[in-house]
Protein backbone atom coordinates (compact mmCIF):
# COMPACT_ATOMS: atom_id res chain seq x y z
CA UNK A 1 0.00 0.00 0.00
CA UNK A 2 1.10 3.45 -0.34
CA UNK A 3 2.80 4.92 2.22
CA UNK A 4 1.47 8.38 4.13
CA UNK A 5 2.70 11.19 2.81
CA UNK A 6 4.91 13.79 4.54
CA UNK A 7 5.23 17.37 4.20
CA UNK A 8 8.28 18.68 4.81
CA UNK A 9 8.48 20.57 8.42
CA UNK A 10 8.93 23.98 6.80
CA UNK A 11 6.67 24.93 4.23
CA UNK A 12 8.98 26.84 1.55
CA UNK A 13 7.69 29.96 0.24
CA UNK A 14 10.13 30.98 -2.53
CA UNK A 15 9.52 33.18 -5.34
CA UNK A 16 11.13 32.57 -8.81
CA UNK A 17 10.11 33.31 -12.34
CA UNK A 18 7.02 31.43 -13.26
CA UNK A 19 8.60 30.47 -16.37
CA UNK A 20 11.92 28.69 -15.16
CA UNK A 21 12.58 25.67 -15.92
CA UNK A 22 12.03 22.31 -14.00
CA UNK A 23 16.03 21.45 -13.49
CA UNK A 24 17.19 24.63 -12.27
CA UNK A 25 15.78 25.20 -8.34
CA UNK A 26 13.86 28.82 -8.01
CA UNK A 27 16.27 30.98 -6.30
CA UNK A 28 14.86 32.01 -2.95
CA UNK A 29 14.22 35.73 -2.04
CA UNK A 30 14.98 37.18 1.13
CA UNK A 31 12.07 37.55 3.46
CA UNK A 32 10.34 40.86 3.60
CA UNK A 33 9.95 42.86 6.29
CA UNK A 34 6.94 41.41 8.73
CA UNK A 35 3.42 42.54 8.18
CA UNK A 36 1.67 45.19 9.15
CA UNK A 37 -0.39 44.64 12.17
CA UNK A 38 -3.68 45.36 9.99
CA UNK A 39 -6.45 43.01 10.15
CA UNK A 40 -8.46 42.35 6.78
CA UNK A 41 -11.33 40.11 5.65
CA UNK A 42 -12.12 37.63 3.19
CA UNK A 43 -15.78 38.30 1.48
CA UNK A 44 -16.33 34.81 0.17
CA UNK A 45 -20.23 34.28 -0.89
CA UNK A 46 -20.84 30.39 -1.24
CA UNK A 47 -23.53 29.77 -2.84
CA UNK A 48 -25.79 26.62 -2.83
CA UNK A 49 -28.42 25.48 -5.22
CA UNK A 50 -31.28 23.83 -4.47
CA UNK A 51 -33.21 22.40 -7.41
CA UNK A 52 -36.61 22.80 -7.92
CA UNK A 53 -39.53 20.46 -10.00
CA UNK A 54 -43.05 22.18 -10.32
CA UNK A 55 -45.45 20.11 -11.63
CA UNK A 56 -49.25 20.42 -11.86
CA UNK A 57 -51.68 17.62 -10.11
CA UNK A 58 -51.31 15.27 -13.35
CA UNK A 59 -47.76 15.31 -13.08
CA UNK A 60 -46.87 17.88 -16.03
CA UNK A 61 -43.55 20.80 -15.90
CA UNK A 62 -45.21 23.92 -14.84
CA UNK A 63 -43.22 26.38 -16.51
CA UNK A 64 -42.67 30.43 -17.05
CA UNK A 65 -42.12 30.90 -13.46
CA UNK A 66 -40.49 33.75 -11.67
CA UNK A 67 -38.31 33.96 -8.87
CA UNK A 68 -41.36 35.99 -6.67
CA UNK A 69 -43.62 32.71 -7.46
CA UNK A 70 -41.07 30.82 -5.02
CA UNK A 71 -40.12 31.60 -1.20
CA UNK A 72 -37.14 29.68 -0.14
CA UNK A 73 -36.70 28.65 3.72
CA UNK A 74 -34.09 27.56 5.47
CA UNK A 75 -34.31 25.72 8.94
CA UNK A 76 -37.39 27.28 8.52
CA UNK A 77 -36.91 31.05 8.08
CA UNK A 78 -37.31 33.07 5.05
CA UNK A 79 -33.97 33.88 3.27
CA UNK A 80 -33.71 35.80 0.02
CA UNK A 81 -33.29 34.02 -3.34
CA UNK A 82 -30.16 35.07 -4.83
CA UNK A 83 -29.82 33.32 -7.69
CA UNK A 84 -32.13 32.41 -9.81
CA UNK A 85 -32.75 30.08 -13.06
CA UNK A 86 -35.11 28.71 -15.05
CA UNK A 87 -34.35 25.41 -17.27
CA UNK A 88 -36.72 24.05 -20.25
CA UNK A 89 -36.30 21.59 -22.45
CA UNK A 90 -35.96 23.80 -25.28
CA UNK A 91 -33.14 25.26 -23.59
CA UNK A 92 -31.14 22.24 -22.85
CA UNK A 93 -31.74 19.91 -25.79
CA UNK A 94 -29.53 20.65 -28.20
CA UNK A 95 -29.43 16.97 -30.04
CA UNK A 96 -30.00 17.35 -33.85
CA UNK A 97 -32.60 15.26 -35.33
CA UNK A 98 -31.75 12.33 -37.41
CA UNK A 99 -32.76 11.55 -40.97
CA UNK A 100 -33.87 8.15 -41.75
CA UNK A 101 -31.09 6.27 -43.79
CA UNK A 102 -32.46 6.59 -47.42
CA UNK A 103 -34.55 9.30 -48.51
CA UNK A 104 -34.59 11.58 -51.67
CA UNK A 105 -32.48 14.49 -52.77
CA UNK A 106 -33.34 16.47 -49.91
CA UNK A 107 -34.98 20.09 -50.79
CA UNK A 108 -33.14 23.63 -49.98
CA UNK A 109 -32.31 23.59 -46.86
CA UNK A 110 -33.87 25.87 -44.43
CA UNK A 111 -32.21 28.16 -42.43
CA UNK A 112 -30.43 25.81 -39.30
CA UNK A 113 -31.91 26.62 -35.77
CA UNK A 114 -29.63 28.84 -33.52
CA UNK A 115 -27.91 26.67 -31.40
CA UNK A 116 -29.30 26.40 -27.76
CA UNK A 117 -28.00 28.69 -25.58
CA UNK A 118 -25.33 26.90 -22.70
CA UNK A 119 -26.76 26.70 -19.61
CA UNK A 120 -23.91 28.40 -16.95
CA UNK A 121 -21.31 26.26 -15.22
CA UNK A 122 -23.48 25.63 -12.19
CA UNK A 123 -26.20 24.12 -14.07
CA UNK A 124 -24.17 21.47 -16.37
CA UNK A 125 -25.32 18.12 -15.55
CA UNK A 126 -23.12 15.34 -15.10
CA UNK A 127 -25.17 11.76 -15.12
CA UNK A 128 -24.44 8.58 -13.40
CA UNK A 129 -25.72 5.13 -14.01
CA UNK A 130 -25.02 2.98 -11.32
CA UNK A 131 -26.29 -1.11 -11.32
CA UNK A 132 -26.52 -2.44 -7.91
CA UNK A 133 -25.78 -6.09 -9.06
CA UNK A 134 -25.88 -7.50 -5.53
CA UNK A 135 -29.39 -6.41 -5.31
CA UNK A 136 -30.77 -7.50 -9.16
CA UNK A 137 -32.12 -10.25 -10.64
CA UNK A 138 -30.54 -10.72 -14.00
CA UNK A 139 -33.23 -10.91 -16.32
CA UNK A 140 -34.58 -7.37 -14.91
CA UNK A 141 -31.55 -6.25 -14.77
CA UNK A 142 -30.64 -6.84 -18.51
CA UNK A 143 -34.23 -5.63 -19.26
CA UNK A 144 -33.91 -1.66 -17.97
CA UNK A 145 -30.49 -1.70 -19.37
CA UNK A 146 -32.07 -1.97 -22.74
CA UNK A 147 -34.56 0.50 -22.58
CA UNK A 148 -31.83 2.83 -20.42
CA UNK A 149 -29.47 2.52 -23.96
CA UNK A 150 -32.35 3.85 -25.61
CA UNK A 151 -32.64 6.77 -23.25
CA UNK A 152 -28.80 7.27 -23.78
CA UNK A 153 -28.38 7.04 -27.61
CA UNK A 154 -31.54 8.86 -28.09
CA UNK A 155 -33.05 11.13 -25.11
CA UNK A 156 -29.88 12.58 -23.13
CA UNK A 157 -28.87 16.00 -24.06
CA UNK A 158 -26.16 15.78 -26.39
CA UNK A 159 -22.74 17.14 -24.72
CA UNK A 160 -24.09 15.07 -20.82
CA UNK A 161 -21.00 13.90 -19.19
CA UNK A 162 -22.05 10.18 -18.14
CA UNK A 163 -21.11 7.42 -15.91
CA UNK A 164 -21.56 3.75 -16.01
CA UNK A 165 -20.83 1.61 -12.58
CA UNK A 166 -21.84 -1.24 -10.97
CA UNK A 167 -21.63 -2.86 -7.21
CA UNK A 168 -20.46 -6.74 -7.53
CA UNK A 169 -19.55 -7.32 -4.29
CA UNK A 170 -17.32 -4.26 -4.76
CA UNK A 171 -17.59 -0.91 -6.78
CA UNK A 172 -16.23 -1.34 -10.56
CA UNK A 173 -16.02 1.76 -12.47
CA UNK A 174 -17.44 0.45 -15.85
CA UNK A 175 -17.08 3.47 -17.64
CA UNK A 176 -15.72 6.90 -16.70
CA UNK A 177 -17.25 10.02 -17.61
CA UNK A 178 -17.59 10.21 -21.23
CA UNK A 179 -19.79 12.51 -23.72
CA UNK A 180 -20.33 9.12 -26.18
CA UNK A 181 -23.18 7.53 -25.74
CA UNK A 182 -21.35 4.33 -27.50
CA UNK A 183 -19.03 3.88 -24.84
CA UNK A 184 -21.84 3.48 -21.89
CA UNK A 185 -23.71 1.13 -24.25
CA UNK A 186 -20.41 -0.70 -24.49
CA UNK A 187 -20.33 -0.70 -20.69
CA UNK A 188 -24.13 -1.96 -20.39
CA UNK A 189 -23.40 -4.91 -22.74
CA UNK A 190 -20.18 -6.01 -21.01
CA UNK A 191 -22.49 -5.56 -17.25
CA UNK A 192 -25.22 -7.68 -18.95
CA UNK A 193 -22.85 -10.36 -18.78
CA UNK A 194 -23.09 -10.54 -15.34
CA UNK A 195 -24.32 -12.86 -12.48
CA UNK A 196 -27.78 -11.10 -11.19
CA UNK A 197 -26.63 -12.09 -7.46
CA UNK A 198 -30.06 -10.85 -5.71
CA UNK A 199 -31.57 -14.85 -7.10
CA UNK A 200 -29.22 -15.89 -4.51
CA UNK A 201 -31.12 -14.71 -1.71
CA UNK A 202 -34.45 -15.34 -3.16
CA UNK A 203 -33.57 -18.85 -2.66
CA UNK A 204 -32.27 -18.08 0.56
CA UNK A 205 -35.59 -16.45 1.70
CA UNK A 206 -37.59 -19.17 0.22
CA UNK A 207 -35.88 -21.35 2.49
CA UNK A 208 -36.05 -19.60 5.51
CA UNK A 209 -40.25 -19.63 4.85
CA UNK A 210 -40.35 -23.22 4.61
CA UNK A 211 -37.74 -23.90 7.84
CA UNK A 212 -40.30 -21.57 9.58
CA UNK A 213 -43.47 -23.65 8.19
CA UNK A 214 -42.15 -26.29 9.02
CA UNK A 215 -41.02 -25.14 12.77
CA UNK A 216 -42.63 -27.13 15.86
CA UNK A 217 -42.36 -23.92 18.02
CA UNK A 218 -42.24 -20.33 17.68
CA UNK A 219 -38.74 -20.59 19.09
CA UNK A 220 -37.06 -22.56 16.10
CA UNK A 221 -39.06 -19.76 13.75
CA UNK A 222 -37.55 -17.23 15.19
CA UNK A 223 -34.35 -18.60 15.30
CA UNK A 224 -35.01 -19.35 11.20
CA UNK A 225 -36.43 -16.05 11.07
CA UNK A 226 -33.42 -14.22 12.83
CA UNK A 227 -30.86 -16.26 11.22
CA UNK A 228 -31.85 -15.03 7.80
CA UNK A 229 -31.98 -11.19 8.68
CA UNK A 230 -28.33 -11.26 10.57
CA UNK A 231 -26.61 -13.00 7.45
CA UNK A 232 -28.81 -10.28 4.78
CA UNK A 233 -28.38 -7.62 6.91
CA UNK A 234 -24.34 -7.57 7.10
CA UNK A 235 -24.45 -8.22 2.99
CA UNK A 236 -26.92 -5.08 2.98
CA UNK A 237 -24.47 -2.87 4.26
CA UNK A 238 -21.43 -3.29 2.17
CA UNK A 239 -23.53 -1.87 -0.84
CA UNK A 240 -25.10 0.94 0.74
CA UNK A 241 -21.76 1.76 2.57
CA UNK A 242 -19.88 2.05 -0.54
CA UNK A 243 -22.68 4.19 -2.32
CA UNK A 244 -22.26 6.65 0.85
CA UNK A 245 -18.85 6.76 0.17
CA UNK A 246 -18.98 7.27 -3.36
CA UNK A 247 -20.70 10.57 -2.58
CA UNK A 248 -17.57 11.83 -1.31
CA UNK A 249 -16.05 12.03 -4.72
CA UNK A 250 -18.86 13.06 -6.60
CA UNK A 251 -19.14 15.96 -4.55
CA UNK A 252 -15.97 17.73 -5.47
CA UNK A 253 -17.30 17.54 -9.39
CA UNK A 254 -18.65 21.27 -10.39
CA UNK A 255 -22.64 21.54 -11.76
CA UNK A 256 -25.87 19.66 -10.48
CA UNK A 257 -25.13 15.69 -10.36
CA UNK A 258 -27.62 13.24 -11.20
CA UNK A 259 -27.45 9.05 -10.36
CA UNK A 260 -29.68 6.98 -11.27
CA UNK A 261 -29.68 3.60 -9.13
CA UNK A 262 -31.06 0.80 -10.65
CA UNK A 263 -31.79 -2.49 -8.17
CA UNK A 264 -34.68 -4.83 -7.32
CA UNK A 265 -35.34 -2.79 -4.30
CA UNK A 266 -33.56 -2.64 -0.55
CA UNK A 267 -34.92 -3.76 2.64
CA UNK A 268 -35.92 -1.11 5.07
CA UNK A 269 -36.81 -3.76 7.64
CA UNK A 270 -34.42 -7.19 6.68
CA UNK A 271 -36.73 -9.96 6.95
CA UNK A 272 -40.11 -8.20 8.27
CA UNK A 273 -41.68 -10.73 6.30
CA UNK A 274 -40.42 -13.31 7.80
CA UNK A 275 -41.23 -12.18 11.42
CA UNK A 276 -44.86 -11.67 9.91
CA UNK A 277 -45.51 -15.05 9.02
CA UNK A 278 -44.33 -16.18 12.41
CA UNK A 279 -47.12 -14.29 14.20
CA UNK A 280 -49.88 -15.57 11.67
CA UNK A 281 -48.51 -19.40 12.63
CA UNK A 282 -48.72 -18.73 16.16
CA UNK A 283 -51.09 -17.28 18.36
CA UNK A 284 -50.67 -14.22 20.49
CA UNK A 285 -46.92 -14.02 18.95
CA UNK A 286 -45.12 -10.41 18.68
CA UNK A 287 -42.03 -11.60 16.15
CA UNK A 288 -43.09 -8.86 14.02
CA UNK A 289 -41.28 -6.25 16.77
CA UNK A 290 -37.98 -8.41 16.10
CA UNK A 291 -37.66 -7.10 12.93
CA UNK A 292 -37.07 -3.38 14.40
CA UNK A 293 -33.49 -5.27 15.57
CA UNK A 294 -32.71 -5.15 11.71
CA UNK A 295 -33.82 -1.75 10.27
CA UNK A 296 -31.48 0.16 8.14
CA UNK A 297 -33.33 2.95 8.35
CA UNK A 298 -30.17 4.91 9.64
CA UNK A 299 -28.14 3.87 7.15
CA UNK A 300 -30.24 5.46 4.12
CA UNK A 301 -30.20 8.49 5.78
CA UNK A 302 -26.43 8.75 6.16
CA UNK A 303 -26.41 8.03 2.57
CA UNK A 304 -29.18 10.82 1.70
CA UNK A 305 -27.22 13.11 3.68
CA UNK A 306 -23.72 12.36 1.56
CA UNK A 307 -25.48 12.78 -1.02
CA UNK A 308 -27.63 16.28 0.08
CA UNK A 309 -23.92 17.17 0.95
CA UNK A 310 -22.47 16.77 -2.20
CA UNK A 311 -25.41 18.07 -4.09
CA UNK A 312 -26.86 14.38 -6.04
CA UNK A 313 -29.80 13.73 -6.83
CA UNK A 314 -31.30 10.29 -6.44
CA UNK A 315 -33.46 8.67 -9.14
CA UNK A 316 -34.34 5.18 -7.97
CA UNK A 317 -35.70 2.61 -9.93
CA UNK A 318 -37.34 -0.46 -9.36
CA UNK A 319 -36.25 -3.48 -12.14
CA UNK A 320 -38.72 -5.80 -11.31
CA UNK A 321 -41.70 -3.72 -12.59
CA UNK A 322 -44.75 -5.07 -11.45
CA UNK A 323 -44.44 -8.84 -10.00
CA UNK A 324 -47.04 -11.28 -9.56
CA UNK A 325 -46.89 -12.77 -6.18
CA UNK A 326 -44.55 -15.37 -5.29
CA UNK A 327 -47.15 -17.14 -2.67
CA UNK A 328 -49.43 -17.56 -6.14
CA UNK A 329 -46.82 -19.85 -8.36
CA UNK A 330 -46.95 -23.34 -8.68
CA UNK A 331 -43.56 -23.60 -7.30
CA UNK A 332 -45.54 -22.29 -3.65
CA UNK A 333 -48.03 -24.34 -3.95
CA UNK A 334 -50.23 -20.94 -3.44
CA UNK A 335 -50.72 -21.46 0.29
CA UNK A 336 -49.62 -22.71 3.31
CA UNK A 337 -51.47 -23.87 6.41
CA UNK A 338 -54.68 -23.23 4.88
CA UNK A 339 -53.57 -18.99 4.50
CA UNK A 340 -52.44 -17.41 1.77
CA UNK A 341 -48.90 -16.44 1.39
CA UNK A 342 -50.42 -13.29 -0.58
CA UNK A 343 -50.34 -10.83 2.48
CA UNK A 344 -46.53 -11.73 3.36
CA UNK A 345 -45.55 -11.49 -0.08
CA UNK A 346 -47.71 -7.61 0.06
CA UNK A 347 -44.88 -6.94 2.54
CA UNK A 348 -41.99 -7.99 1.45
CA UNK A 349 -42.33 -5.67 -1.29
CA UNK A 350 -43.64 -2.94 0.54
CA UNK A 351 -40.41 -3.41 2.87
CA UNK A 352 -38.22 -3.55 -0.74
CA UNK A 353 -39.70 -0.38 -2.10
CA UNK A 354 -39.84 1.82 1.14
CA UNK A 355 -35.55 2.93 1.41
CA UNK A 356 -36.46 3.67 -2.59
CA UNK A 357 -38.86 5.82 -1.38
CA UNK A 358 -36.78 7.46 0.96
CA UNK A 359 -33.89 8.02 -1.22
CA UNK A 360 -35.50 9.64 -4.01
CA UNK A 361 -37.50 11.75 -1.22
CA UNK A 362 -35.17 13.14 0.52
CA UNK A 363 -32.75 14.28 -2.29
CA UNK A 364 -35.67 15.41 -4.61
CA UNK A 365 -35.56 12.75 -7.14
CA UNK A 366 -38.10 10.32 -8.10
CA UNK A 367 -38.57 6.47 -7.22
CA UNK A 368 -39.53 4.80 -10.28
CA UNK A 369 -41.40 1.48 -9.40
CA UNK A 370 -44.46 -0.35 -10.10
CA UNK A 371 -44.19 -0.40 -13.56
CA UNK A 372 -43.09 -2.14 -16.85
CA UNK A 373 -43.42 0.80 -19.19
CA UNK A 374 -39.42 1.92 -18.83
CA UNK A 375 -40.07 4.71 -21.47
CA UNK A 376 -42.32 6.39 -19.52
CA UNK A 377 -39.98 6.03 -16.18
CA UNK A 378 -36.98 7.47 -18.81
CA UNK A 379 -39.52 9.92 -19.76
CA UNK A 380 -39.98 11.29 -16.26
CA UNK A 381 -36.28 11.47 -15.92
CA UNK A 382 -35.62 13.30 -18.75
CA UNK A 383 -38.63 15.49 -17.77
CA UNK A 384 -36.11 16.07 -14.68
CA UNK A 385 -33.17 16.44 -16.12
CA UNK A 386 -34.26 19.36 -18.25
CA UNK A 387 -37.09 21.31 -16.82
CA UNK A 388 -36.78 22.37 -13.71
CA UNK A 389 -35.88 25.85 -11.54
CA UNK A 390 -32.56 26.30 -9.86
CA UNK A 391 -33.05 28.35 -6.09
CA UNK A 392 -29.31 30.27 -4.82
CA UNK A 393 -28.99 30.66 -1.34
CA UNK A 394 -26.12 32.53 -0.08
CA UNK A 395 -24.69 30.79 2.65
CA UNK A 396 -22.65 32.05 5.45
CA UNK A 397 -19.83 30.45 7.24
CA UNK A 398 -22.06 29.56 9.49
CA UNK A 399 -23.55 27.68 7.86
CA UNK A 400 -20.67 25.03 7.33
CA UNK A 401 -20.55 21.48 8.86
CA UNK A 402 -24.00 21.63 9.85
CA UNK A 403 -27.11 20.13 8.12
CA UNK A 404 -28.93 22.90 7.36
CA UNK A 405 -33.51 22.12 6.55
CA UNK A 406 -34.69 23.30 3.69
CA UNK A 407 -38.09 23.85 2.32
CA UNK A 408 -39.67 25.72 -0.84
CA UNK A 409 -43.11 26.97 -1.50
CA UNK A 410 -44.44 28.27 -4.58
CA UNK A 411 -47.28 30.71 -5.35
CA UNK A 412 -48.92 28.46 -7.59
CA UNK A 413 -52.04 26.85 -6.70
CA UNK A 414 -52.46 23.16 -6.67
CA UNK A 415 -48.78 22.65 -7.47
CA UNK A 416 -46.37 20.56 -6.40
CA UNK A 417 -42.79 20.98 -5.52
CA UNK A 418 -40.06 18.47 -5.09
CA UNK A 419 -36.37 19.10 -3.83
CA UNK A 420 -34.01 18.54 -1.41
CA UNK A 421 -34.55 18.29 1.82
CA UNK A 422 -31.28 20.04 3.13
CA UNK A 423 -27.78 20.60 2.41
CA UNK A 424 -24.18 20.93 4.23
CA UNK A 425 -22.20 23.88 3.65
CA UNK A 426 -18.51 22.08 3.63
CA UNK A 427 -15.82 24.21 4.66
CA UNK A 428 -13.34 25.59 2.65
CA UNK A 429 -10.62 22.47 3.31
CA UNK A 430 -13.31 20.21 2.90
CA UNK A 431 -14.00 21.32 -0.17
CA UNK A 432 -10.50 21.21 -1.59
CA UNK A 433 -9.82 17.93 -0.31
CA UNK A 434 -13.30 16.21 -1.75
CA UNK A 435 -12.20 17.95 -5.07
CA UNK A 436 -8.42 16.44 -4.99
CA UNK A 437 -10.27 12.67 -4.62
CA UNK A 438 -12.52 13.63 -7.38
CA UNK A 439 -9.69 14.34 -9.78
CA UNK A 440 -7.82 11.01 -8.77
CA UNK A 441 -11.14 9.30 -8.75
CA UNK A 442 -12.91 10.50 -11.71
CA UNK A 443 -9.93 11.91 -13.49
CA UNK A 444 -11.60 15.13 -13.49
CA UNK A 445 -9.30 18.20 -13.59
CA UNK A 446 -10.02 22.08 -13.49
CA UNK A 447 -6.52 23.86 -12.98
CA UNK A 448 -7.37 27.52 -13.30
CA UNK A 449 -4.16 28.10 -11.66
CA UNK A 450 -1.11 26.52 -14.07
CA UNK A 451 -0.42 25.08 -10.98
CA UNK A 452 3.05 23.14 -12.27
CA UNK A 453 4.75 19.96 -9.57
CA UNK A 454 8.48 19.60 -10.09
CA UNK A 455 8.94 15.80 -8.70
CA UNK A 456 12.55 15.56 -7.51
CA UNK A 457 15.43 12.95 -6.80
CA UNK A 458 13.86 9.50 -5.25
CA UNK A 459 15.81 8.01 -2.34
CA UNK A 460 15.54 4.95 -0.49
CA UNK A 461 13.12 4.71 2.51
CA UNK A 462 11.90 1.77 4.61
CA UNK A 463 10.31 -1.26 3.74
CA UNK A 464 10.96 -0.82 -0.45
CA UNK A 465 9.67 2.62 -0.50
CA UNK A 466 10.79 5.72 -1.35
CA UNK A 467 10.85 9.48 -0.72
CA UNK A 468 10.27 11.69 -3.60
CA UNK A 469 10.22 15.17 -2.87
CA UNK A 470 7.67 17.59 -4.74
CA UNK A 471 7.47 21.16 -5.17
CA UNK A 472 4.33 22.87 -6.29
CA UNK A 473 5.07 26.41 -8.37
CA UNK A 474 1.83 28.56 -8.30
CA UNK A 475 1.96 31.60 -10.30
CA UNK A 476 1.09 34.58 -8.12
CA UNK A 477 -0.24 36.59 -11.02
CA UNK A 478 -3.40 33.90 -10.84
CA UNK A 479 -3.89 34.07 -7.34
CA UNK A 480 -5.73 36.37 -5.29
CA UNK A 481 -3.60 39.21 -3.34
CA UNK A 482 -5.74 42.39 -2.26
CA UNK A 483 -3.97 45.93 -0.98
CA UNK A 484 -3.39 46.24 3.09
CA UNK A 485 -1.59 49.14 3.95
CA UNK A 486 1.84 49.34 1.98
CA UNK A 487 1.46 45.25 1.51
CA UNK A 488 -0.42 43.10 -0.78
CA UNK A 489 -1.95 40.03 1.06
CA UNK A 490 -3.26 36.62 0.34
CA UNK A 491 -4.15 33.31 1.43
CA UNK A 492 -3.63 29.83 -0.10
CA UNK A 493 -4.01 26.11 0.95
CA UNK A 494 -2.49 23.27 -1.19
CA UNK A 495 -3.25 19.63 -0.64
CA UNK A 496 -1.77 16.50 -2.65
CA UNK A 497 -3.13 13.07 -2.96
CA UNK A 498 -1.92 10.14 -4.87
CA UNK A 499 -3.15 6.85 -6.37
CA UNK A 500 -1.50 3.49 -7.86
CA UNK A 501 -2.58 1.58 -10.58
CA UNK A 502 -4.65 -1.20 -7.98
CA UNK A 503 -6.71 2.35 -6.97
CA UNK A 504 -4.90 2.29 -3.61
CA UNK A 505 -4.77 5.83 -2.25
CA UNK A 506 -2.77 7.47 0.07
CA UNK A 507 -3.51 9.90 2.80
CA UNK A 508 -4.29 13.35 1.56
CA UNK A 509 -1.78 15.67 2.64
CA UNK A 510 -2.80 19.23 2.92
CA UNK A 511 -0.55 22.21 3.98
CA UNK A 512 -1.16 25.03 6.76
CA UNK A 513 -2.63 28.35 5.76
CA UNK A 514 0.15 29.93 3.21
CA UNK A 515 0.54 33.76 4.29
CA UNK A 516 1.36 36.03 1.16
CA UNK A 517 3.13 39.34 2.72
CA UNK A 518 4.47 41.14 -0.75
CA UNK A 519 6.31 44.79 -0.56
CA UNK A 520 3.93 47.19 -2.02
CA UNK A 521 6.90 48.46 -4.03
CA UNK A 522 7.44 44.82 -5.38
CA UNK A 523 3.90 43.75 -6.20
CA UNK A 524 4.47 44.71 -10.20
CA UNK A 525 7.66 42.16 -9.77
CA UNK A 526 6.32 39.51 -7.88
CA UNK A 527 3.15 38.75 -10.06
CA UNK A 528 4.94 37.26 -12.56
CA UNK A 529 6.75 34.73 -10.53
CA UNK A 530 5.57 31.91 -8.58
CA UNK A 531 5.16 30.56 -5.01
CA UNK A 532 6.48 27.17 -4.05
CA UNK A 533 5.04 24.59 -1.35
CA UNK A 534 7.55 21.87 -0.83
CA UNK A 535 6.49 18.37 0.35
CA UNK A 536 7.55 15.16 0.58
CA UNK A 537 5.92 11.91 -0.60
CA UNK A 538 6.56 8.68 0.44
CA UNK A 539 5.43 5.96 -1.78
CA UNK A 540 6.51 2.50 -2.78
CA UNK A 541 7.55 2.08 -6.75
CA UNK A 542 5.23 2.01 -9.69
CA UNK A 543 3.49 4.29 -11.59
CA UNK A 544 1.10 6.43 -9.45
CA UNK A 545 -1.06 9.08 -10.43
CA UNK A 546 -0.64 12.68 -8.71
CA UNK A 547 -3.26 15.46 -8.29
CA UNK A 548 -2.29 18.68 -6.91
CA UNK A 549 -5.27 20.72 -5.68
CA UNK A 550 -5.54 25.21 -4.63
CA UNK A 551 -7.99 26.76 -3.23
CA UNK A 552 -7.58 30.68 -3.11
CA UNK A 553 -9.08 31.59 0.41
CA UNK A 554 -9.83 34.95 -0.71
CA UNK A 555 -11.38 34.02 -3.97
CA UNK A 556 -12.81 31.30 -2.66
CA UNK A 557 -11.67 29.60 -6.32
CA UNK A 558 -10.16 25.55 -6.44
CA UNK A 559 -7.92 24.28 -8.82
CA UNK A 560 -6.27 20.23 -9.89
CA UNK A 561 -3.67 19.57 -11.91
CA UNK A 562 -3.86 15.73 -12.77
CA UNK A 563 -0.53 14.53 -13.38
CA UNK A 564 1.69 10.54 -13.25
CA UNK A 565 4.92 10.35 -12.36
CA UNK A 566 6.55 6.58 -12.06
CA UNK A 567 8.45 6.06 -9.04
CA UNK A 568 11.83 3.70 -9.51
CA UNK A 569 12.82 0.57 -8.34
CA UNK A 570 11.16 -2.71 -6.79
Amino acid sequence: MLRRLRPLALVSLLLAPAAAPAQEPPAQQPPGAEPEQEFFEAIRVNVVNIDVFVEDREGNPITGLTRDDFELQVDGRAVPISNFYAATEERLLARPERRPAAEPAPAPAPEPPAPAPEPPPDQRLQLVFYVDNFNLRAPDRNRVLRSLARFVSAQVPAGTPMMLISYDHSLNVRQPFTTDPLLILDAAGEVEKLSGLAAGRDADRRIALGEIEDAEDEFEALTAAASYAEARQTELTQPVESLTRFMEPLGGLPGRKALVYVSSGLPKRVGEDLFLYIENRFRRSRARMRSFTYDLTNKYEELTRAANTSGVTLYTLDAGGLQSFDSLSAEEGGSVQGGSFVEIDSVNRANLQAPLHQLAHATGGRALTNSNNLELMFGQLLQDLTTYYSLGYEATPADEQRFRRVEVEVKVPGARVRHRNGFRLLSQERRLEQGVLAALALGQEGDRFGLRPVVGRPAPADNGAYRVPLDIQIPLGEVTLVPNGERWLGRLLVAVQAMDEQGRTSPLVRSQTLELSIPDADHANAIEQHVTWSAELVMRPGRQRLVVGLADLLSGELGYTLGALEVPGG
